[in-house]
C-alpha cells in the first residue's frame, strides 16, 4: 500500500512473533483484509508492505488499513487468482533476479535456486515460517523464457521463508 501518513514515521521491519511468524500488528499498524488480519512486512509514513491472507478469494479483496486503533482508509481492490513477477538486480526489466534461494543463500547463475510459485496446499498459517517443503501449488504453473515453456524441476515453498499468498 502506498500513501501520505498511512504509517508510522520511522520505518518499521516485521519482527517474529513466539511461534516463529510474522503478526498482523506493526509499530501501531494494522491492515484487514476482507477482515482478516494480514501479516505486515513493513511499515512507514509512506508504505506498508503485508501477506495477503491465505482466506481472501474471489476476485476481489476489501482492504482496511488502521493505525493507532483509527481506521485511516478503505477500498476495494481487484485479484487475480495468481499474478507471479520477479525483481531484477540490473536496470529495468535487466539483469540477474534478485532473489533468495531455500538455504537463504543470493541466488546467482553459479548458485541457482529451484523455482515455485503459488498459492499453496495444505494451507499453512498467514505469515508461518516453513521448515521443510511440505506445500504445492493449487494452480498449475508454466514458466516462459523468450515465449518458450521450460520444465519446472521444483514447485513448493521455500523453507524458513514468510509463506506469502
Amino acid at each position: 500500500m502506498f500513501g501520505i501518513g498511512i504509517g508510522p514515521a520511522l520505518p518499521a521491519l516485521a519482527q517474529l512473533d513466539a511461534h516463529g511468524s510474522i503478526g498482523p500488528a506493526l509499530a501501531g499498524v494494522r491492515v484487514l483484509a476482507d477482515g482478516a488480519p494480514a501479516p505486515l512486512l513493513y511499515a512507514a509514513s509512506g508504505q506498508i508492505n503485508l501477506v495477503l491472507p491465505f482466506g481472501v478469494t474471489g476476485n476481489k479483496v476489501h482492504l482496511e488499513l488502521y493505525r493507532n486503533g483509527s481506521l485511516v482508509t478503505q477500498f476495494d481492490k481487484l485479484l487475480l487468482p495468481q499474478h507471479p513477477g520477479v525483481f531484477a538486480t540490473g536496470a529495468l526489466l535487466n539483469g540477474p533476479l534478485a532473489a533468495l534461494n531455500q538455504d537463504g543463500s543470493v541466488n546467482s547463475s553459479s548458485n541457482p535456486a529451484v523455482p515455485g510459485l503459488g498459492v499453496m496446499a495444505p494451507q499453512l498459517p498467514d505469515g508461518a515460517l516453513p521448515t521443510a517443503p511440505v506445500n504445492t501449488p493449487v494452480l498449475p504453473i508454466q514458466v516462459l523464457v523468450n515465449q518458450q515453456p521450460v520444465e519446472i524441476l521444483y514447485i513448493g515453498n521455500a523453507p524458513t521463508a514468510v509463506t506469502v499468498r
